[in-house]
């Protein structure tokens, strides 16, 4: 079953159908909110199909709990109850209270009242204002009449105290339409009176100012009841408010519009500027072009500065100017943009984009500041041109000097005594000196020009690199050809002196030769000479003698001997052979010839030796044999008087000791126990037949050599002795054998003692030889020493080297060999059970020693004495001929250094050049100045204390002349006279020139004072003016202050352009304290004025903008009266709650979510101040230039479709702006009319 229709339902009282009438409105307006389905009659539709459903949705945004079922043809009425229940259920879950709930019967059945009340529940629910914790503050009637009393308080003829009566006359409803609309209706000629004129007035302006339907009757708004009139005046709530959201909504449109337009306008005059900009702004880069790059040529220097001028003085005022009026065009349009959150403004040639071409005119700007650096520049030009001539100069100098060296090292070096190779070498060494001096000095001045001038990257660098190239060739030639010559130089000395040393040794050799010759031939005399020999002691003697002659002679063999055929021998090999020379001892031959002489001097001494040996050993035989022939005769004697008294005495011969002091007296002492045990034998066998033999044996001896012969004079006297031998041994045998054992000793011993008198006896001898030679060398060493040159000194060494070396080799040899005899004589000992012996004499052996110790150190003494002298006299010929070179070469070089400095100094056009362009590079000068005259004063102070100190020294060593200069000091002084001149001179230009630069200066300084602070105090000021970092309004009160005191500011130009024209009458190119020109400020000037000219009115048309945003300035006002409306305790604050209560007094109604975000975003700690509270309504009430705002705004006109049609667009915009959307907008795709999003998008996006 179905609810029953319309013509079932009862009738309805006036007040009842209007009410059903006004409810059913209020639910379709609903209903239309969310595009739900309409309905004809709320008391008959509220439960059919979905509506109760769709109301609860389109009132809670929620969703029902179960799908909402489609409507059916047929419904069973149970079927159609229950779904009236569960929609009940929905209702009352979404929150609305009623005591007396309806029942779904009474819905489906159309109850009047259960509808009613049902929706009035639901528009309690809806339309009250607040609820704080589930607990209704303010009533929904309340709210209403809160929003009537607040926009009528201002009428004296309306007193809103209900919602019946206070609205019957009209004239609450005609002034609520004029307060909103104040020229549609005339107020004050309406007449409280005339209540149903009043009435069909307010209806029908109403509906044409609000769009609210005249569905009432003048006459049925007298019967409206309280609940009705509260629906019926909500009409007027929301309508008002919703067409004053149409009116902002077209208002926010037109805007847009207008603002669109005028961005591309402005946006079309930026590019027209740019356009004339970027023509003047290439033109400028290509004249500044490389301008601030330096390609290091005068030429260069000069076109550079040709085209800066020509940019300053043909483009640099209008760039600026227009660069300014861009700015300002930009800079307006950023603003614009920027406040109305679009994007920035990008020109399509990106040529255009005003950073783009700022950064451009900064470019060439930037390149403004290298002016000074274009004088300067062209200065440096001048300066390196000078530069250059300088090293050209000085290279040539150099050249001309290697030139000469090169001719000197190609001379003739022939010598012929170590005296001229030395003398040769000096002059080397002082030419490699001076060739190191002229690389140290000269060619390292011009190295430091060449590197200034590389460094500066001069454009004829190139040349004066390769100047010093070829001088470093050069050089490098000169060093290779003095590299070849030194060797050769040396090799002459070495060879000189190798010549030298041969010949001293030949001198030596020949000295030793004759030496040795004198020896032999001593003892060749010797050897020759026939000594006589009588007896063994005698033979003995002269074979001893002999025998150390021979010692003697090894001695001489091992050491003079030897040292000469050394000597020889490094004679005939000494040979002197370089890749530069070679030499030979000239006559070998003659020196081998002495040696030859010497081996067969003393090969013919070796024979003599030899002779005389054979002759002495001979002697030495015969007298043996006499010996013992005259000893037998004596023992035959003594046997004969033994045997005469036999008896007697033989016991005490036995007995007795006797003295023995030779060796004959033992052999004697021996031949006598001999005699008497043969006296015993012979006793035994026979003393006489004995005797008789030994007389016999006498008898019949005979000595015969072919050298000598004897014979025994006496053999008589023998036989007759032989007979009286009376034999008496036997008694003595017992003592007869000791006393042989005891003269056997005795002639042991005394011929040990012999033998160490004989050796004593040669040490003597050695002795007195090495003396005579001490004495000799003593005389060698103290003969005069005459040394004149370094030749004398060194020859006069040379020959003492030789003399030591033969006293070395002396001492080495035969010294030692007398040391050792003496240590053996000395270390002789006899001794046995009978007696004893050591030598007799050993203090002569000590002593002898001793002697030729202290000659021999004598002479070392003597010999490092001379060498000492020498060496002095040496080291003094050496520094004489050392400072002779020594002044040469420093003489030479203070010629030359004094030359060169004076060159350097220059005429006053190449001082000026140096001296600088600028006051501080003059000023600055004086520093380098200073210090050049300091170097330049020390220097030569060095120079001169150096080559006086040597005249000084030369002098105190006798040096008269000086082969290797002519130069004298006084030679010197004049040099240095010159040199303090033009020293002096330059000083004097210097000061002249600095003075002048001083008062250059002072005006440059002048002018600088007066353009520099103004154009800084303009630039700040421009600056300020065009900084965005403050509000408009501060700008705003800048730029009108800056206008007003304009002529305070203002340069006095007139004294500006009066100090320019001294400056350049005095040929002042560029002045250090600043770029500007007077043109330059003056640009600065009008551009300034220009740019506030133009800036106040745009600042003026945002300032208002910023201060209104969209909202009339009668509502700006308002909105300080409202806040306090709603401040109840007076706190200067609102809550929540109040903020709620006032923006539905607004007819702004928000939901509880949205105004704890308005409080979230504006207010503090749960409460709003007033000014938060303006920003709050600005933005609600405003121009709201957002896409979003604009895109509801849209919305607002075309009632909640994304197309807006052209009519609705007519309804409330002009027709330009009308047509302005139809050229620009696209039409929708979906349903008819334009797509504004998408030209929204496409709006804000420009």
């Amino acid at each position: 079953m179905m609810a029953q229709d319309d013509a079932a339902m009862p009738q309805l009282q006036d007040w009842e159908a209007l009410q059903a009438k006004i409810f059913t409105k209020w639910v379709n307006q609903k209903l239309m909110s969310r595009h739900f389905p309409t309905i004809n009659n709320v008391q008959s539709d509220l439960a059919k199909d979905n509506t109760l459903y769709n109301l609860m949705c389109a009132l809670t945004d929620r969703e029902p709990p179960v799908e909402k079922k489609k409507p059916a043809k047929m419904h069973v009425k149970a079927q159609v109850l229950d779904d009236i229940d569960k929609a009940l259920k929905f209702v009352f879950d979404c929150g609305i209270q009623m005591k007396l709930k309806p029942s779904p019967e009474n819905l489906y059945s159309g109850d009047f009242r259960d509808v009613m009340a049902l929706v009035w529940a639901i528009m309690m629910k809806y339309i009250k204002f607040d609820e704080e914790d589930g607990q209704e503050n303010l009533s929904a009637k309340d709210a209403l009449l809160r929003w009537l009393q607040f926009h009528t308080k201002d009428y004296p003829q309306v007193k809103v105290e209900n919602l019946t009566k206070s609205f019957h006359d009209g004239i609450a409803f005609c002034a609520l339409i004029h307060k909103f609309k104040p020229g549609a209706i005339d107020l004050d000629s309406l007449d409280p009176a005339n209540k149903a004129e009043n009435l069909q007035l307010a209806m029908d302006k109403a509906e044409e100012l609000f769009g609210i339907e005249k569905y009432l009757t003048p006459a049925d708004i007298l019967k409206l009841d309280e609940k009705s009139m509260l629906v019926y005046c909500s009409e007027y709530y929301y309508h008002i408010n919703e067409q004053l959201k149409r009116d902002l909504a077209a208002k926010r449109i037109s805007k847009l519009i207008a603002f669109t337009r005028e961005n591309d306008e402005t946006k079309a005059r930026y590019v027209e500027q740019g356009e004339q900009l970027l023509q003047r702004v290439r033109t400028s880069e290509e004249l500044l072009t490389g301008v601030d790059v330096i390609d290091n040529t005068m030429a260069g220097a000069k076109d550079r500065l040709h085209r800066f001028d020509t940019y300053k003085s043909e483009h640099k005022r209008s760039i600026v100017s227009i660069h300014l009026d861009m700015e300002a065009t930009y800079n307006t349009l950023a603003m614009r943009l920027a406040n109305h959150n679009r994007p920035e403004f990008v020109p399509e040639n990106s040529e255009l984009v005003l950073g783009t071409l700022t950064a451009r005119i900064r470019d060439l700007q930037a390149k403004e500041s290298v002016e000074s650096q274009l004088h300067a520049e062209l200065n440096r030009q001048t300066r390196l041109l000078q530069l250059d001539s300088q090293h050209a100069t000085q290279a040539g100098k150099i050249v001309q000097w290697i030139e000469d060296k090169n001719q000197y090292l190609a001379g003739d070096f022939t010598v012929t005594s170590s005296g001229e190779a030395r003398k040769q070498l000096k002059l080397f060494d002082s030419f490699v000196k001076e060739s190191k001096a002229m690389q140290a000095d000269p060619v390292q001045q011009l190295a430091k020009i060449s590197k200034v001038l590389a460094e500066e990257k001069y454009e004829r660098a190139a040349e004066a690199s390769e100047r010093e190239s070829d001088i470093k060739t050069r050089f490098a030639t000169l060093d290779q050809t003095a590299a070849e010559k030194e060797p050769v130089l040396k090799d002459n000395l070495a060879r000189e002196l190798f010549k030298e040393k041969v010949r001293l040794d030949v001198k030596v050799h020949t000295e030793t030769f004759q030496s040795l010759q004198a020896w032999c031939a001593e003892k060749s005399a010797y050897a020759t000479k026939k000594e006589t020999v009588a007896s063994v002691q005698a033979a003995h003697l002269q074979l001893s003698v002999l025998d150390a002659l021979l010692t003697e002679k090894s001695d001489v063999e091992k050491g003079s001997v030897a040292r000469l055929n050394s000597l020889g021998a490094a004679i005939r090999d000494a040979k002197y052979e370089t890749q530069y020379s070679q030499w030979v001892y000239e006559d070998p031959a003659a020196v081998q010839k002495l040696e030859e002489d010497v081996q067969a001097l003393l090969s013919t001494l070796e024979q003599q030796a030899a002779q005389k040996r054979t002759v002495l050993e001979d002697d030495l035989a015969r007298e043996q044999e006499r010996e013992r022939i005259d000893l037998l005769v004596s023992n035959h004697r003594s046997q004969y008087e033994q045997l005469l008294a036999w008896a007697a005495k033989k016991i005490e011969y036995l007995e007795t000791k006797e003295t023995v002091e030779s060796s004959s007296e033992a052999k004697k002492q021996l031949s006598k126990l001999e005699l008497y045990e043969k006296e015993k034998a012979d006793t035994t066998e026979g003393n006489v037949a004995s005797l008789k033999a030994m007389g016999n044996e006498v008898r019949t001896t005979e000595y015969k050599t072919e050298l000598s012969q004897w014979k025994y004079e006496k053999p008589d006297t023998l036989v007759a002795l032989e007979s009286e031998i009376d034999a008496k041994w036997q008694e003595l045998d017992q003592k007869a054998a000791a006393k042989k054992a005891v003269l056997e000793d005795d002639l042991a011993r005394e011929l040990f003692a012999e033998q160490t008198r004989l050796m004593a006896s040669t040490h003597s001898s050695s002795h007195d030889n090495l003396m005579s030679f001490a004495a000799l060398k003593q005389k060698q060493y103290a003969e005069d020493i005459v040394v004149n040159s370094i030749a004398d000194a060194q020859f006069l060494l040379s020959q003492l080297d030789s003399l030591e070396q033969e006293r070395k080799t002396v001492q080495d040899s035969m010294v030692v060999s007398l040391k050792q005899l003496g240590k053996d004589i000395l270390g002789r000992q006899y001794k046995t059970a009978h007696s004893s012996y050591t030598y007799e004499n050993p203090a002569e052996i000590t002593g002898h020693e001793a002697a030729v110790d202290e000659a021999f150190a004598s002479r070392a003494s003597e010999a490092a004495a001379r060498q000492s002298t020498l060496q002095e006299l040496l080291a003094k010929e050496e520094r004489k001929e050392e400072l002779r070179l020594e002044f040469a070469s420093l003489a030479a070089d203070f010629i030359r250094m004094t030359n060169d400095k004076i060159a350097e100094i220059g005429t006053q056009d190449e001082q000026k050049v140096m001296h600088g362009f600028s006051l501080d590079e003059v000023e600055a000068y004086e520093t380098t100045l200073l210090s050049e005259e300091q170097e330049l004063s020390n220097a030569t102070a060095a120079r001169q204390k150096e080559y006086k100190a040597a005249l000084t020294e030369m002098d105190s060593l006798g040096v008269t002349e000086n082969a290797y200069t002519k130069l004298t000091s006084a030679d010197l002084d004049a040099a240095q006279g010159k040199l303090d001149a033009a020293v002096q001179a330059r000083r004097s230009f210097y000061e002249q020139e600095r003075e002048r630069h001083r008062a250059n200066d002072a005006l440059c300084k002048q002018f600088a004072d007066l353009v520099v602070p103004f154009e800084k105090q303009v630039s700040e000021l421009m600056a300020k003016v065009l900084a965005a970092s403050s509000t408009e309004e501060d700008q705003l009160a800048l730029v009108t202050d800056n206008l007003n005191n304009a002529d305070s500011v203002k340069l006095d130009f007139a004294a500006a352009t009066q100090l320019e024209k001294s400056l350049a009458e005095r040929g002042v190119e560029s002045n250090p304290y600043t770029v500007l020109s007077v043109e330059d400020v003056q640009i600065t000037w009008d551009n300034y004025m220009q740019v506030l000219q133009s800036r106040k009115p745009y600042l003026e048309n945002v300032v208002a903008y910023k201060k209104y945003r969209g909202i009339s300035p009668q509502q700006y006002e308002e909105m300080e009266q409202i806040f306090h409306s709603f401040d109840k305790d007076d706190s200067n604050s609102i809550n929540e709650r109040e903020l709620r209560s006032c923006l539905f007094s607004l007819g702004e109604e928000r939901t509880k979510a949205e105004i704890q975000a308005y409080m979230s975003q504006y207010g503090t700690a749960g409460n709003l101040s007033f000014q938060p509270f303006r920003e709050l309504m600005i933005t609600l009430l405003g121009d709201a230039g957002t896409p979003a705002g604009v895109n509801e705004s849209f919305k607002v006109i075309a009632r909640g479709r994304t197309a807006v049609a052209e009519e609705q667009l007519a309804e409330l915009l002009s027709s330009d702006d009308v047509e302005y959307i139809k050229a620009t907008a696209r039409p929708a795709e979906e349903e008819p009319g334009y797509d504004f999003p998408a030209w929204i998008e496409e709006v804000f996006a420009r």
